[in-house]
Protein backbone atom coordinates (compact mmCIF):
# COMPACT_ATOMS: atom_id res chain seq x y z
CA UNK A 1 0.00 0.00 0.00
CA UNK A 2 1.62 3.17 -1.16
CA UNK A 3 0.46 6.41 0.63
CA UNK A 4 -1.58 9.24 -0.83
CA UNK A 5 0.30 12.47 -0.45
CA UNK A 6 -1.46 15.69 1.30
CA UNK A 7 -0.11 18.41 -1.84
CA UNK A 8 -2.68 19.92 -3.77
CA UNK A 9 -5.85 19.16 -1.03
CA UNK A 10 -7.52 22.27 -0.20
CA UNK A 11 -9.44 23.80 3.09
CA UNK A 12 -12.80 24.78 3.22
CA UNK A 13 -13.02 28.36 5.12
CA UNK A 14 -15.64 28.31 7.26
CA UNK A 15 -17.54 31.58 8.98
CA UNK A 16 -15.23 33.39 11.52
CA UNK A 17 -11.59 32.38 9.45
CA UNK A 18 -11.29 29.15 10.95
CA UNK A 19 -10.79 26.45 8.07
CA UNK A 20 -11.98 22.54 7.54
CA UNK A 21 -9.30 20.91 5.68
CA UNK A 22 -10.40 17.06 4.39
CA UNK A 23 -9.24 15.47 6.82
CA UNK A 24 -11.18 17.28 9.99
CA UNK A 25 -14.07 16.52 7.68
CA UNK A 26 -13.85 12.95 7.10
CA UNK A 27 -12.77 12.65 11.19
CA UNK A 28 -16.14 14.42 11.99
CA UNK A 29 -17.73 12.32 9.75
CA UNK A 30 -16.55 9.37 11.29
CA UNK A 31 -17.51 10.80 14.43
CA UNK A 32 -20.88 10.24 13.68
CA UNK A 33 -20.34 6.61 14.06
CA UNK A 34 -17.85 6.87 16.90
CA UNK A 35 -20.38 8.30 19.60
CA UNK A 36 -23.02 5.94 19.25
CA UNK A 37 -20.52 3.61 20.13
CA UNK A 38 -18.96 4.92 22.75
CA UNK A 39 -22.38 5.64 24.41
CA UNK A 40 -23.30 2.04 24.05
CA UNK A 41 -19.87 1.03 25.65
CA UNK A 42 -20.25 3.06 28.18
CA UNK A 43 -24.03 1.83 28.96
CA UNK A 44 -22.82 -1.61 28.84
CA UNK A 45 -19.79 -0.76 31.15
CA UNK A 46 -22.36 0.84 33.70
CA UNK A 47 -24.77 -2.17 33.75
CA UNK A 48 -22.07 -4.45 34.32
CA UNK A 49 -21.32 -2.50 37.29
CA UNK A 50 -17.53 -1.81 36.16
CA UNK A 51 -18.62 2.08 36.08
CA UNK A 52 -21.12 3.62 38.05
CA UNK A 53 -22.25 6.84 36.72
CA UNK A 54 -26.06 9.18 35.81
CA UNK A 55 -27.25 8.93 32.98
CA UNK A 56 -26.13 12.95 32.14
CA UNK A 57 -22.35 11.40 33.08
CA UNK A 58 -22.62 8.77 30.07
CA UNK A 59 -23.46 11.57 27.45
CA UNK A 60 -20.93 13.54 28.69
CA UNK A 61 -18.13 10.41 28.51
CA UNK A 62 -19.39 9.40 25.30
CA UNK A 63 -18.90 13.25 23.80
CA UNK A 64 -15.78 12.97 25.23
CA UNK A 65 -14.45 9.60 24.44
CA UNK A 66 -15.59 11.19 20.43
CA UNK A 67 -13.78 14.62 21.22
CA UNK A 68 -10.47 12.33 22.02
CA UNK A 69 -10.89 10.33 19.38
CA UNK A 70 -11.44 12.78 16.11
CA UNK A 71 -8.74 14.74 17.87
CA UNK A 72 -5.97 11.95 17.98
CA UNK A 73 -7.30 11.27 14.53
CA UNK A 74 -6.69 14.52 12.70
CA UNK A 75 -3.00 15.01 15.01
CA UNK A 76 -2.06 11.31 13.57
CA UNK A 77 -3.53 11.92 9.95
CA UNK A 78 -1.65 15.44 9.60
CA UNK A 79 1.42 14.26 11.12
CA UNK A 80 1.66 11.01 9.59
CA UNK A 81 0.41 12.47 5.45
CA UNK A 82 -2.08 10.23 5.63
CA UNK A 83 -4.57 11.14 2.80
CA UNK A 84 -6.46 8.14 2.94
CA UNK A 85 -9.44 7.87 5.75
CA UNK A 86 -10.05 3.86 5.59
CA UNK A 87 -9.61 3.18 9.33
CA UNK A 88 -8.14 -0.16 8.38
CA UNK A 89 -5.45 1.33 6.69
CA UNK A 90 -5.09 3.87 9.27
CA UNK A 91 -5.13 1.63 12.08
CA UNK A 92 -2.27 -0.69 9.63
CA UNK A 93 0.16 2.44 8.94
CA UNK A 94 0.12 3.37 13.27
CA UNK A 95 1.01 -0.92 13.89
CA UNK A 96 3.90 -1.33 11.22
CA UNK A 97 5.30 2.23 12.34
CA UNK A 98 5.62 0.99 16.05
CA UNK A 99 7.02 -2.19 14.82
CA UNK A 100 9.41 -0.54 12.88
CA UNK A 101 10.67 1.42 15.77
CA UNK A 102 11.69 -1.42 17.98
Amino acid sequence: MGSASLEGITEVPVHGGFHIDYILKEELWRSVAVLPLSFLGICVLDEAGVISISALSIFILAFFVTFVHVSFMVWYRRKEGLAFSNITLILDHLLSSRSNDK
